[in-house]
């Protein structure tokens, strides 16, 4: 879903999404993955 967000008009270049748990010791700490992705 937020690779098809990406795609949108209006949201700027360089979209990353965070991949995270809920055990996370602090927000936004995670693996980046750069959107939109390739094939979708």
């Amino acid at each position: 879903m937020a690779s098809r967000v990406a795609t949108l008009p209006g949201v700027p270049a360089g979209v990353v999404a965070v991949v995270s748990t809920d055990e996370a010791e602090e927000f936004g700490l995670g693996r980046r993955v750069a959107l939109p992705l390739p094939g979708l």
